[in-house]
C-alpha cells in the first residue's frame, strides 16, 4: 500500500493557519530553549492538533460529549450506529481535496516541521 505524503507548502496552501502557526513556533524558539518542551505542549501542540490530523473539527459534525459525573468511559461507547451514521455523513461531506489534512502523513509532516522550527533547525517562512 503507497501513502502519498503531502509537502509542508502543499497543506500550507490548503490550511493557511499553518504559516502563522509556523511563525508562532518560531517565536517560542526562544521560550523553548529556556524552559525546556512546555512552550510546546501548552501553546503550540494544541492549536496543531485543531488544524491538522484526526482532532481537526468535522464541518458540520459535533462528537458526542461525555454525560456529566462520568469520571471514565470508552470514548467508542459514545458512537451510537446513529451516531457513527453522523459522522460518516459528516467525514464524507469534506471536499476531497482537504481530506488530506485529516490524515497521520499530514500531522507527521506538520508535527517534524514545527518541532525542527522550534529548536532552530529551520527559520519561519512562508515557503519551503
Amino acid at each position: 500500500m503507497h501513502v502519498e505524503i503531502p509537502t509542508w507548502k502543499e497543506l500550507c496552501t490548503l490550511e493557511p493557519q499553518l504559516i502563522e502557526l509556523e511563525r508562532l513556533t518560531h517565536k517560542t524558539s526562544e521560550k523553548y530553549r529556556r524552559h525546556g518542551y512546555g512552550p510546546w505542549y501548552k501553546e503550540i501542540r494544541p492549536r496543531l492538533t485543531k488544524l491538522i490530523g484526526s482532532g481537526r473539527p468535522i464541518p458540520g459534525y459535533t462528537p458526542p460529549e461525555i454525560p456529566p459525573g462520568v469520571k471514565f468511559i470508552c470514548i467508542a461507547d459514545l458512537y451510537t450506529p446513529a451516531e457513527k451514521a453522523k459522522l460518516k455523513a459528516a467525514q464524507e461531506s469534506i471536499p476531497e481535496n482537504l481530506k488530506v489534512l485529516y490524515g497521520s502523513p499530514a500531522y507527521d509532516v506538520v508535527y517534524r516541521r514545527l518541532l525542527d522550527v522550534l529548536m532552530g533547525e529551520y527559520a519561519a517562512t512562508e515557503e519551503d
